[in-house]
Parts: C-alpha cells; structure tokens; sequence
C-alpha cells in the first residue's frame, strides 16, 4: 500500500464554557470564533523508517496556529520508533500544539489505533477537554481506499481502521446528528471516494481528501497559520488545505522535477451525497435491467476506459475509478441518467485541484481487474457498505459474470489465428462476431531475440484496435522505448507494468 498518511487533526478552541454547543445552519452560514482541531497521527513506517509523522508536527509549531481562536491537539501511536524524543512508542499520547515543542497533555495505556474505540476516545477526550464553536479532524497514515480502509498499526501486527470501524468510531462519538464535524480530512491515499462520503453525513458536513495517491510528505501544515484569518467554516478550511498543499508539491517540483507526483485533492459537501446516490441508483437500477439482456461486454469496455487511482503510483489493483468519467462513459446508453449523475457529482465537489487528467473528486469502487480480492474479501465487505442499494445489487451480479467462465471461447481450436496481410506486412488477429461483440481489451508484446530460444521483452502496449473486417491489429510504428546510459553507449530497457 502506497504509504500515506492520515491525521484526526481536530481543532479545539474555546471561549466559551459551553461543552459541546450545536452547529446550526445559521452559524455555518456566518462562520465560528473557536476551533478545536484534532489530529490523529498512526506513525507506522512513515514515521518509523522516514520520520515524517515527526516532520509534519515541526510544520504544525512552525505555522503557530492562532491561540485566541484554535487548539490544534495531535494524538501519537503505531510506530516502532519516533523520531522525535518526546514521542514514546508504548504510549499512546495527546499532544497540545503550541509553544516551541508539542505539549504533552493526557496519556494511555498502548492500544491499537486500528480500533474503533481508540479513535472515539481521542474524539471525547477533544470535546470534554478543548470545547470549541466547531470542530475538525484529521487522519494520518496509510490510506487504501473504501475496501482497505487507513492506517496500520505496527504495534499491533498493523492492525487497519476499515470503513465500517471508522463509521463505528464517529456513531459512538459526540460528532453525529446537529452536533456535526464541521470538516473532516484525510492526510491518506485513496480515500475521496463516495463509499467513504456515504458514511459521513450524519457526523461531518465537509470531506477534505485524495482520489489518488498522495505524495509521501501529505499535507503541508502551513494550512494552520492561514486558519486564525478565515471563518473556520469548512469550504474554507478546505480551501486552506488543498492550496497550501498543492502549492507545495507545485514548488517542490520545480526544484526537482523527476520527483513529480499526482496531487488530486478535493473538498466536498456531505450533505448532497444522497443526492449523488439517488442520481448512482437510477443509472444502476438501468444498467441492471440491460445486465439481463447481455451488456455486460460493453459496461466492461467502457469501464476499463474509466480513470482509474493507484495502478501506476503503487502497482496495486485498488479497482477505483473516477465517477464523473465513468457517468461520461456511460452516456452511450443512458445520456439523461449519465447527465444527471454528472451535475449532481459538480454541485455536491465545491473544489478540486489536481494535475492528474480527468480526475474530478470523488472515486467508486467497480471490479473489474482485481478479480481474486474480490472474489476472496471485497465482493462480502462491499455489500455491508451503507451505499446506494441499486449499485451494491448491480455490483453483485456484474461480479458474479467478472469471476465466471468466458462468454466467448479463445482458446483450443477455436483460439484466433494470427495472419499476416500480405498487401500491408502487418500482421493481424482474425475475430468471429461473438468475440468482437464479447472483447474488452487487447494488449500486443514486442520480443526481442538473443539466442536460440531466449528472448527478451522489449515492448508493450495496448494500443490495439479492431477494423470494419473484425481484425485486431496491434498500432506498432516499428519504435521501441530505450534509455542511454550517460556515454550513450549502452541502452538500458525501462521496467514495463
């Protein structure tokens, strides 16, 4: 899992003696006096090998949050081993962020930050001691999207908080109901997916989060110096985040250029997700019907053309997509359903800023490649999801085709031959109707010779398409990808996925 990091940031400021005042419609609308923020840091190997849970608190004491207005609580657990010396690694510890080094504040016993309850303490621990107009968390580690969910937890055999024992952990806080999150953020990969948004409503009003993976340093904690200027409102604070991040990496990359990586950051509104549900369901209640009558072949082509996250930055198969595009996609067979699924996704993503093409805020699980995950875990979890019943159906019955025998036969006597066309030199792959009407994908591998038998991978691609005669032709120009060595003497063959 690509390293990330997840921080319950939870801002606490207090100027009043009130425990836990509701957030009103109204006080959203003119913004807050107080802020308790909360941040909660599980170390694992970023902090351990890198220490770079150490690092973003060195940015939170330089940002010198606003005294009058926040209180920036952090809570440490998960690693081996802390850079810094203050930080124990058989406790778990509450720091208060201020002065030159972090304050410790309350300790416990060591216990697995991959457990619900740990994280519901730190949330109470946060109201019943920093009260605020406002509240707001961070989550910091590793983030593997809806079905991996955040964090491992080194100390407990990297005990992960999955989506179902984060939905656990906010139930069993003070955060549900009129007494809401105002924002909740993750500094983690893979996590600003709708799954996640799903879950979130009844106890946050704003997600802050990544499509992709994030770059390995996360946010930058700059973001706390701007917070003391705004409202505190969530659109702000999002706003705050993402720029300053972006920024960063933007600035980061003009030093080094070869270390340039996708920054897809988006805010969103939780309270339109129903919306984005009602809109995913009528499209899916749709394609469920067409399931019946046998377009399975073309939901499968049109969704491995979909934008998907964490194939090229981890080489993992998360199978997560962009759901904008996919309802792009999938236009061609429901254009107004398609249509209404896309505004409902704009109006409910107020901000996103990303150098990554067609990425527009909120991902969906779909399988399609990572067949054997979903066949041994995701298929079951996916269902416990609290997400629109229509597409968790859907979802169901197009995995049961994905895991089941070819609905064409390419193999034995029946496996195409490869031709060569003799007007053109090229060579080509002669399809039956039904294989045309069944194919997804090809792909095509250029070998190289080096003795007898023994031959080397010198290229691949995908680039394939299939002519009015129903023939896959491999799009080769004859040129191979190499790198030279600095005496441009040698060529070096780059690694290919």
């Amino acid at each position: 899992m690509k390293r990330k990091r997840l921080m319950t940031l939870m801002m606490a400021i207090c100027l009043s003696m009130f425990i836990f005042p509701a957030v009103s419609d109204a006080s959203a609308q003119t913004g807050f006096e107080t802020q308790t923020i909360m941040i909660y840091i599980i170390g694992t190997d970023l902090e351990s090998d890198a220490g770079m849970a150490t690092s973003d608190i060195k940015e939170m004491l330089k940002a010198k949050p606003n005294k009058q207005r926040l209180n920036v609580l952090v809570m440490t657990g998960g690693a081996k081993l802390w850079k810094s010396r203050v930080i124990p690694t058989d406790k778990l510890s509450v720091f208060k962020i201020e002065g030159a080094n972090p304050k410790l504040v309350h300790q416990w016993d060591s216990g697995s930050m991959g457990e619900a309850d740990t994280l519901t303490r730190f949330l109470d621990y946060g109201v019943d001691h920093y009260p605020a107009d406002s509240y707001g968390l961070v989550l910091w580690d590793h983030g593997g999207g809806p079905l991996l969910g955040f964090g491992l937890d080194m100390m407990y055999q990297n005990d992960a908080l999955s989506l179902l024992e984060l939905q656990a952990a906010l139930i069993a806080s003070p955060f549900k109901g009129d007494k809401r999150l105002e924002w909740l953020a993750f500094d983690a990969c893979l996590m600003a997916a709708l799954e996640v948004a799903a879950i979130l409503p009844e106890h946050a009003n704003y997600l802050i989060a990544s499509q992709e993976t994030l770059p390995g340093r996360g946010f930058d904690y700059g973001f706390l110096s701007q917070l003391g200027q705004t409202s505190l409102t969530g659109p702000e604070v999002g706003r705050a985040i993402i720029d300053s991040t972006y920024l960063f990496y933007e600035d980061f990359t003009a030093k080094y250029p070869e270390s340039q990586s996708p920054v897809t950051l988006s805010l969103t509104d939780l309270g339109k997700a129903d919306m984005v549900q009602q809109k995913l369901e009528q499209v899916f209640q749709t394609l469920d019907l067409g399931l019946q009558a046998g377009i399975y072949s073309d939901v499968a082509r049109y969704r491995n053309k979909t934008k998907d996250y964490g194939r090229t930055t981890t080489t993992n198969d998360y199978d997560l997509i962009d759901l904008a595009d996919l309802a792009d996609n999938l236009a061609f067979l429901y254009p107004q359903k398609a249509d209404e699924l896309k505004a409902a996704l704009q109006d409910m993503v107020l901000y996103n800023r990303s150098n990554a093409p067609r990425t527009n805020g909120l991902s969906i699980y779909f399988p399609l490649r990572n067949k054997q995950m979903y066949s041994t875990e995701w298929g079951k979890l996916y269902q416990q999801f609290d997400i629109a019943p229509a597409y968790r159906e859907f979802m169901e019955k197009f995995g049961k085709i994905l895991l089941s025998d070819s609905l064409s036969n390419w193999t034995g006597s029946d496996a195409p031959a490869v031709t060569l066309d003799e007007t053109t030199g090229e060579y080509f792959i002669q399809l039956s109707p039904e294989q045309v009407k069944n194919y997804e994908k090809g792909e095509y591998y250029v070998l190289a010779q080096l003795k007898g038998e023994e031959f080397m991978l010198y290229y691949m691609s995908t680039d394939v398409t299939i002519d009015e005669q129903n023939r896959l032709r491999a799009n080769f120009n004859g040129k191979t990808m190499f790198i030279d060595d600095p005496s441009g003497h040698n060529a070096i063959i780059p690694y290919m996925s």
